[in-house]
C-alpha cells in the first residue's frame, strides 16, 4: 500500500507479543523505504476498507497458525479473491495448495523457515515492485472509431 509515495507492509501480529523477528524485518525494510506496521486481524478489518493492502504473515507455531487459518477463513480468502489483499506468508509448515490460482495472479507468496531476513526482504521487495493492477492491463489501447458526420 502506498500512501503519499511511502509504502506501507502490514505485519500481521497473531499471537500478543511482537516476534523477534518483526524487529529484524522492519530495520530490513526501512532501508528499502518500506514501513512495517503490526496490526491484528481485527485492525486489519478496520482497516481495510476497500484499499489494496500488502500483508505479511509470519506462523512459526501451532498456536499461530490455528489463529491465521480461523482469520483466512472468515476473512483473508475473500479479500485475496476479490484482488484487494497481496499476502506474504512466512511459515515452518508446508506451502498451501489452495492458493494455486491467487499464486498465479500475484496476490500471494508462501516463503518457508528458516530463512535469512535479506532474502526474505528482496523477495517481497521484488514482488511489491510488480504491481498486478498494472500488469492485467489491455494492451492494445482502445479501438478505433470513424467519424461521425
Amino acid at each position: 500500500m502506498k500512501i503519499n509515495g511511502e509504502s506501507y507492509l502490514f505485519f500481521l501480529r497473531l499471537t500478543p507479543e511482537l516476534p523477534e523477528i518483526y524487529f529484524h524485518l522492519n530495520q530490513a525494510f526501512s532501508q528499502k523505504h518500506i514501513r512495517l506496521i503490526p496490526v491484528t486481524p481485527n485492525d486489519l478489518k478496520e482497516i481495510h476498507g476497500g484499499q489494496r493492502l500488502d500483508i505479511l504473515c509470519f506462523t512459526p507455531d501451532l498456536l499461530s497458525r490455528k489463529v491465521f487459518l480461523r482469520f483466512r477463513s472468515t476473512y483473508l480468502d475473500y479479500c485475496m479473491n476479490a484482488g484487494s489483499v497481496r499476502l506474504f506468508e512466512l511459515t515452518s509448515f508446508s506451502k498451501n495448495t489452495g492458493y494455486y490460482r491467487q499464486e498465479k495472479r500475484g496476490t500471494y507468496l508462501s516463503l518457508s523457515l528458516p530463512i535469512s531476513s535479506s532474502e526474505v526482504v528482496e523477495a517481497i521487495f521484488e514482488n511489491l515492485k510488480k504491481d498486478p493492477e498494472i500488469s492485467a492491463l489491455w494492451p492494445g489501447g482502445r479501438r478505433g472509431k470513424l467519424p461521425t458526420v
